[in-house]
């Protein structure tokens, strides 16, 4: 990956603003760099995203398949992995899941606390949505639930009170308004940019 950082240096711009150094990246650098690591992963490590690719081979490398093996947890295995530990902790009432895509949604609907973070699938398949630039704002809502605040609508509403406009806490569910779902959308590219799923 020598390559990249090269890449970076040398379509970037530094300059300091006081006493902050600061780094403009070019929009040519942006798609070189994208380009650069759609090859890393597809070629180089043989990493693919498809699910149906995966299935029908192995990764070509050995740190392809370690990656694909550890980072690429299926929905219904993370909602299973989830129910193991919350039984293994004294039973799903002390569940709390959280996620941010479709594949986290099998895992959000079985928990009865859920907080979806920054993907309309996820807040859809969720008791609770979080729209959010800062994850230390979830820390709220688990203390929240932690301290059994009562019930969601009372764990919302206290979390709104708490966060004012720092962050945007919703009622998950299937009623998430078309103007929420936009709104995680958003968020979730901004944070991740082009290379967002949901």
């Amino acid at each position: 990956m020598r390559d990249a950082y090269e890449l970076i240096d040398r379509e970037s711009e530094v300059w300091m603003d006081g006493s902050t150094r600061r780094r403009h990246f070019s929009d040519a650098g942006r798609k070189r760099l994208r380009q650069r690591f759609r090859r890393l992963y597809r070629e180089e490590l043989g990493i693919s995203y498809s699910h149906g690719e995966r299935a029908a081979r192995p990764a070509s490398t050995a740190l392809g398949r370690i990656v694909e093996a550890c980072a690429m947890v299926g929905d219904r295995a993370k909602a299973a992995l989830a129910l193991t530990l919350a039984r293994r902790a004294g039973g799903p009432d002390r569940l709390v899941t959280m996620g941010d895509g479709a594949n986290d949604a099998a895992m959000l609907r079985r928990a009865r606390w859920s907080i979806g973070v920054n993907g309309p699938d996820a807040a859809r398949a969720a008791r609770i949505g979080l729209i959010t630039d800062d994850m230390r704002h979830a820390l709220v809502l688990l203390r929240l639930i932690g301290e059994q605040a009562g019930g969601v609508d009372a764990v919302v509403g206290l979390a709104r009170e708490e966060l004012g406009g720092a962050a945007v806490v919703h009622l998950g569910g299937e009623g998430l308004t078309p103007e929420l779902a936009e709104r995680h959308r958003q968020m979730k590219r901004r944070l991740r940019g082009e290379f967002v799923t949901y």
